[in-house]
């Protein structure tokens, strides 16, 4: 009996402690806006699993009450207008739980789309949450799946994938025991599916916008459940080792950084899943948390309905809790993720939030002496290594923002593309990055992570962006709006090399959260554009007044008003910097041949050689003179026209004769400072845009000569003793222009083909081209491809295959087979011959091109001469060797050229120079067909 009772007396004891200890427990206070606009019913599904937390945890808001299930901003469907309005300011919130954005529909029978009711952030909605990140109290961000989805615009998910380190592939995943289109759980959009041949267990994978989805059968394509695995550093942070199984909606999304993912979505898939993954071009590895830093700010990412959970209990006033439900879960697949990974991650984000809410940013100390960590010294760069200076010559890369698939103003390049490319450009024995403007977060994050990792450093010169059409078209670079805009960058780009920016979205340009401080790997400054001579003819002769320009750091003597702008500039950057962190840095502008400060008599366009912007007017005083200041040029082989025929007697080190050489020794003698040639380069495409006299020309050169060349340049630049040289540049850039294929082609696809013939896209080391068929005689590459035709005739079969940049075709010929094949090639309805004069031979379908494969160096793509572009537009210009037929269907075709000038005129020899044309096939390896749906092909034995 006496045991019995204290048996008793501990259980009564156990039992006050669990419930009164709950009871004695302290309400903890923490302002929380909870976001949620698909709130279709009163059960609140998509945030009442965060709620019962904050209930069983005993959170409180401002007022010293327990949160309810309708303390939240979006859609109440229990009052009379349920569509809320989201706070325009978060100034006094501690944590912001953006739980679902994607919104309540109303479907009606008949309507083909139900009807948005609320859904979706705005612009001015994620405004004011960025607002408060950009705040110096402590705030903490999280945001759950389904907020980057549709219907929150694209401008809102850009810029909110750039603060929470992500990007979102557009696709989104969910499990379902039974894909039968009866299961209630599957979409409603799904179950109008007329043809759905599915059943069984499986993943539903969809991309709303492109409307399309996949089916990854259970065994057959996945052969596990998906689970969410920790990182090293989301076991950290978590606490937690244990991989848990999901099985609600998931976001497919990549992580800027391998450093802020605290957990990722692990599943095996089979072969076939694989191949099903790759085909609709959906990444095999995805995000499941994310974890970004900025200042005070704290961001993560829930890629998954993580707080939905079936049901939660009513209870939850007593300690230990969410450990009982957390074992009792164990029996239920349904809501055993909730407690096991969602209850013990959100308990450590709730308790780092409520620790940190009183918490302020530093107020910026500046150093009390001057910070510098390069100078121009001995005409060259130095830079301070482990506290001694050493010179360094400056030889590496410019880098661009585009890469395949995207415009370079949707900043759409990674922190972990960024890292792997400066592996790349490390192993070439760089030291030195260039770039143009603002570049995306994960760009100074990738440079911090690289050099904190690497021994050998790599070090920056950033340059700034303007207007250019505007100021162009204003003929002023006074222009009020871009030298405001001009002066926005550079404020910008200083605070964003010292950790210190965030930036709001602007379409078009980088945006996000800046928090790495690069400033001691940034060793100069590069203001500006290749300048227009005529809007800089046009801006002297404007501002005639300004005289010279005396400022803080930068004045000049005897400057142009252009000069002047230059140097106000220069002096702007220089004080704001040097007042806001007192760091000072080696300054520069861009310039180039057609501006330089040399005389260029045989040049036969006058506007390259219409104006000069001479860096010597422009001199340094106090502190920038401890680093002082370095001319940049953009320099290449073969333009303007005058390096053709002005410097070409000159003979090299080598004993050869040598424009770009003699062109270099004239500039650096011009100079009173050290010359930076801050873009050399040459381009590996099949198009040509201009000659050079040496055989260095802006295209149709192999990657070989390519390398070749760019060698020969260097070596140029080296013995010429210039600071460095910098290659144009690391990669291909597919969005890019030339002006003589430019009308030829559709602008808005540029980025998503490789154009052969566009010089301008080909000027990178690295090549994103796939290159699928390499054209040597090895058909190994061939296997697996269709076969198109096949006969037991002299053609034995016909096979084709594509990728971004070519399209191959293989002929498989008999061993007796006399002759030679033709492709016969109609790319457009209406249009072409149906006959073929030269062969005598006609045919059903119009042609607008035929090439007679001859032989290995006598085959050639000849086109319809009513089709000839080239002849239509320049005819006029060469008519003894351009033959064009208006009228359709005469049976004749012509070879293909390609322009590269008009006549030129050499004023001081009253030479003139016929440019015009560049046989463009003179083999065949593979035709590009722009802008055309359908190919017919006709093969005949010649």
């Amino acid at each position: 009996m006496k045991k019995l009772l204290i048996i008793f007396g501990a259980a009564i004891a156990l039992l006050l402690v669990i419930f009164g200890g709950w009871q004695l427990k302290s309400d903890q206070k923490l302002s929380i806006a909870i976001i949620d606009k698909t709130v279709a019913t009163t059960e609140y599904q998509e945030h009442q699993g965060l709620n019962w937390l904050l209930k069983a945890e005993k959170y409180v808001n401002d007022k010293g009450e327990p949160y309810a299930l309708t303390d939240y901003f979006g859609y109440h469907p229990e009052q009379d207008q349920p569509v809320g309005k989201l706070p325009t300011s978060y100034d006094d919130t501690n944590l912001i739980y953006i739980a679902d954005t994607y919104g309540v529909y109303e479907e009606k029978q008949g309507q083909a789309k139900p009807k948005k009711l609320d859904g979706g952030l705005t612009m001015d909605e994620w405004n004011a949450v960025f607002k408060r990140l950009e705040d110096d109290k402590a705030v903490t961000l999280v945001t759950e799946f389904n907020t980057l989805a549709s219907p929150t615009t694209t401008e809102v998910r850009e810029h909110m994938s750039s603060v929470l380190g992500i990007h979102s592939s557009g696709w989104i995943g969910r499990h379902f025991n039974e894909l039968s289109l009866d299961n209630p759980d599957m979409p409603s959009w799904l179950k109008n599916e007329k043809n759905w041949p599915y059943s069984g267990a499986g993943f539903v994978l969809v991309n709303e916008e492109q409307e399309k989805y996949f089916i990854l059968k259970d065994d057959k394509d996945v052969a596990s459940k998906l689970t969410v695995k920790y990182t090293e550093a989301g076991q950290k942070a978590f606490d937690l080792t244990e991989s848990v199984a999901f099985n609600g909606w998931f976001d497919i999304v990549e992580s800027e950084s391998a450093e802020a993912t605290l957990a990722n979505f692990h599943w095996d898939l089979t072969d076939s899943g694989k191949q099903l993954m790759k085909e609709h071009g959906v990444p095999t590895k995805f995000v499941a948390v994310n974890k970004m830093t900025m200042n005070n700010a704290t961001a993560y990412y829930f890629a998954g309905q993580f707080n939905v959970t079936p049901s939660v209990p009513n209870y939850y006033q007593f300690l230990g809790v969410e450990t009982l439900n957390s074992w009792i879960s164990h029996f239920s697949k349904e809501t055993g993720f909730y407690w096991d990974a969602y209850v013990p991650m959100m308990k450590k984000v709730l308790a780092q939030t409520t620790a940190q809410k009183n918490k302020k940013v530093a107020a910026l100390k500046k150093p009390k002496e001057v910070q510098y960590v390069s100078r121009i010294h001995d005409n060259g760069m130095q830079v301070q290594v482990n506290g001694k200076w050493q010179s360094m010559k400056i030889q590496g890369v410019n880098v661009g923002m585009g890469k395949p698939g995207t415009f370079p103003g949707q900043a759409a390049i990674t922190e972990n593309e960024y890292y792997k490319w400066f592996q790349d450009i490390g192993k070439l024995g760089s030291n030195t990055m260039r770039v143009y403007t603002v570049q995306p977060p994960g760009f100074y994050n990738a440079l911090k992570r690289y050099n904190e990792a690497h021994e050998q450093k790599l070090y920056l010169l950033h340059g700034t962006w303007i207007d250019e059409e505007r100021i162009v078209h204003k003929g002023n670079v006074f222009d009020k709006q871009a030298t405001t805009e001009f002066r926005d960058e550079i404020r910008h780009i200083v605070d964003i090399l010292h950790g210190n920016e965030m930036i709001a979205y602007k379409k078009g340009h980088a945006t996000g959260a800046y928090t790495a401080d690069v400033s001691e790997y940034v060793i100069g400054w590069v203001l500006g554009i290749e300048w227009d001579p005529v809007m800089v003819k046009s801006t002297n002769k404007k501002n005639k007044a300004v005289g010279d320009y005396k400022g803080t750091y930068v004045y000049t003597k005897g400057a142009s008003p252009f000069e002047h702008w230059i140097a106000e500039n220069l002096d702007y950057v220089a004080k704001y910097e040097k007042d806001k962190y007192n760091w000072v840095r080696p300054l520069s502008f861009t310039n180039w041949v057609t501006t330089d400060l040399l005389e260029h008599p045989e040049e036969p366009d006058p506007e390259e050689d219409l104006v000069s912007v001479n860096p010597n007017v422009i001199h340094l005083k106090g502190d920038v003179t401890k680093t002082q200041q370095f001319a940049s040029y953009h320099v290449y082989p073969y333009y303007p026209e005058s390096l053709n025929y002005q410097y070409n007697d000159y003979i090299d080190f080598r004993g050869k004769k040598n424009n770009y050489a003699a062109y270099l020794k004239d500039l650096h003698a011009a100079h009173d400072m050290p010359v930076l040639i801050a873009e050399f380069g040459i381009p590996s495409s099949r198009g040509k845009t201009h000659n050079n006299v040496n055989g260095w020309n802006q295209g149709h050169m192999s990657e070989t000569a390519q390398g070749e060349t760019l060698v020969h340049l260097f070596e140029d630049i080296l013995h010429e003793d210039m600071m460095g040289g910098l290659i144009f540049t690391w990669q291909d850039e597919w969005f890019k222009r030339t002006w003589n294929t430019m009308d030829l082609d559709d602008p808005d696809r540029r980025p998503f083909w490789s154009n052969a013939q566009t010089s301008e896209q080909q000027f990178g080391l690295l090549s994103f081209d796939v290159l699928k068929v390499k054209v040597d005689g090895d058909d190994r590459d061939w296997e697996g491809a269709k076969t198109m035709y096949e006969s037991s005739g002299p053609i034995k079969s016909l096979m084709m295959q594509h990728d971004e940049r070519y399209v191959y075709y293989k002929i498989q010929m008999s061993a007796d087979a006399k002759g030679y094949p033709m492709l016969m090639l109609d790319t457009k309805q209406t249009q072409g011959n149906t006959k073929i004069n030269n062969y005598k031979l006609k045919t059903e379908n119009g042609l607008e091109f035929i090439a007679p494969l001859k032989s290995a160096k006598n085959a050639r793509l000849l086109v319809d001469t009513q089709y000839d572009i080239y002849a239509l537009y320049y005819g006029k210009y060469d008519p003894e060797n351009i033959t064009y037929h208006p009228e359709k269907n005469t049976g004749n075709f012509t070879k293909i050229n390609y322009v590269l000038s008009n006549e030129l005129n050499i004023p001081t020899t009253k030479e003139k120079s016929h440019s015009l044309g560049m046989k463009r096939a003179n083999y065949l390896k593979a035709m590009r067909i722009l802008k055309q749906k359908t190919i017919i092909l006709l093969l005949i034995l010649i």
